[in-house]
């Protein structure tokens, strides 16, 4: 939203719950939500949005980051 990619209002703590309630239970929304996700953590790993053309470790990166911080399945989450 502060990048100007996607409209809406951001969310607060006290969404947290919830959305890890959608997250969990709503396949649809748990789908939707990886698009957006990546395009934030490349944000805060401070690399290109992702692409077709996204280096191998750029994605490793990105989908260790959509892990969590600290996540080592899918690689090194930078941040």
């Amino acid at each position: 939203m502060q990048q100007g990619i996607i409209n809406g209002t951001p969310l607060t703590d006290a969404d947290e719950r919830d959305v890890w309630n959608k997250l969990h239970d709503d396949q649809e929304y748990n789908v939707r939500s990886v698009a957006y996700l990546t395009v934030c953590n490349a944000h805060q790993l401070g690399i290109a949005r992702p692409s077709p053309t996204t280096s191998l470790a750029d994605t490793q990166a990105l989908l260790a980051r959509y892990n969590g911080t600290g996540a080592r399945s899918l690689g090194t989450a930078a941040n």
